[in-house]
């Protein structure tokens, strides 16, 4: 579920949108910002604005409370649309737009019988750089991310996914595999032969975004890289979905473009963005993290494996707690598999890690 992870922007995941859209009015100086002093409509009518990417920039419920606090007085509320999204990308607009709608819409819900209305907002503020680890910030690097691999001459779907080509993939299964925190530990005793994961917690993928330039020197030490695993779960909306696995994507893809050796990540959601798994070519080499998941709980629960023969990968990797129902679905029908210890498994221990299903036990598990 997704409250269990401290995920950016949750707070407007799940909230109801309007019968219609509210319209968007011409920006009115005479209207003050939320916080500051009397303005001069206040004779009138008390009004204020509040910045869409300050709503879009809360992560608790707590930020939106605070915000809301602020604006009961008001006899109307503008949506200041100080954010917009610099791209085509379909998946990008698409939940940007409902976001934006839910967010208008939760304010006229949280305070009955104001208007709130969307104001535009001048070209520079729309410029500006958003504060990091928010939906702004998030958006801001997926834009910066397709210009660099539009310029790398990958192309991408009619959803803005990247369409990477098989021989960006790797094509030798790895000896070893670990989560970007512990990659120093003292177990990996060759980073050549060992590809580098993110089936970790969110708070230690985020920034991996934001310094994916700065690192591709270290990830170049490592056998390939798993595209990351920011969390998608089956009771976000559909649009945040796709938003996040397109993120994970995006970064695996940018690798790419550098040259470095990556494994796609069969991470999806519910089974209305599973389809954007379709961007993975055939027979490449997948990875799976089973960290917080429930193993598969009958024989007769093919949920995983359909959506990994969906895939047809040559090869597929996991990572963490073995599900042996899973693991005898998929080798009955022909997918080998390679399993790998989590680094909270290995933790003090010199194991090394990988099993293969099918086929000789490697190491110890």
């Amino acid at each position: 579920m997704k409250s269990t992870y401290s995920l950016i922007g949750v707070p407007w995941d799940g909230l109801p949108l309007p019968r219609n859209a509210p319209p968007c009015l011409p920006i009115d100086p005479r209207v003050s910002e939320i916080g500051e002093g009397a303005c001069l409509l206040d004779s009138i009518r008390r009004c204020r604005f509040v910045r869409l990417s300050t709503l879009l920039s809360c992560n608790t419920q707590s930020n939106v409370d605070r915000l809301l606090s602020q604006l009961k007085a008001c006899e109307e509320i503008y949506v200041l649309l100080d954010f917009l999204p610099q791209t085509e990308n379909a998946t990008i607009m698409e939940f940007y737009e409902l976001r934006k709608l839910q967010i208008v819409q939760y304010i006229s819900d949280r305070l009955s019988g104001i208007a709130v209305l969307f104001m535009d907002s001048p070209e520079a503020l729309r410029l500006q750089t958003p504060t990091r680890l928010t939906l702004p910030w998030l958006i801001r690097i997926a834009e910066s991310y397709i210009d660099v691999i539009t310029r790398a001459g990958i192309p991408f779907d009619a959803e803005g996914f990247p369409l990477i080509p098989t021989r960006s993939y790797a094509n030798t299964i790895p000896a070893d595999m670990i989560d970007w925190p512990h990659r120093r530990a003292r177990y990996i005793s060759k980073p050549g032969n060992t590809a580098i994961c993110f089936f970790t917690k969110d708070s230690a993928i985020y920034p991996r975004f934001e310094k994916i330039f700065d690192e591709v020197g270290a990830y170049r030490n490592y056998a390939a890289v798993v595209m990351p695993d920011i969390t998608v779960t089956s009771d976000m909306d559909t649009n945040w979905q796709s938003f996040t696995m397109l993120l994970n994507h995006l970064f695996g893809a940018v690798l790419a473009a550098q040259g470095i050796k990556i494994i796609a990540n069969t991470r999806c959601g519910s089974v209305d963005s599973r389809h954007h798994l379709k961007a993975i070519p055939r027979k490449v080499l997948c990875a799976s993290g089973n960290l917080g998941c429930t193993n598969t709980a009958s024989v007769y629960d093919y949920s995983y494996a359909e959506k990994i023969l969906s895939i047809a990968p040559s090869s597929l990797l996991t990572y963490g707690k073995r599900d042996e129902i899973a693991i005898d679905q998929l080798t009955t029908m022909g997918i080998p598999i390679a399993t790998y210890l989590d680094s909270h498994a290995r933790k003090n221990t010199e194991i090394r890690p990988r099993r293969t299903s099918g086929g000789p036990r490697i190491g110890a598990a």
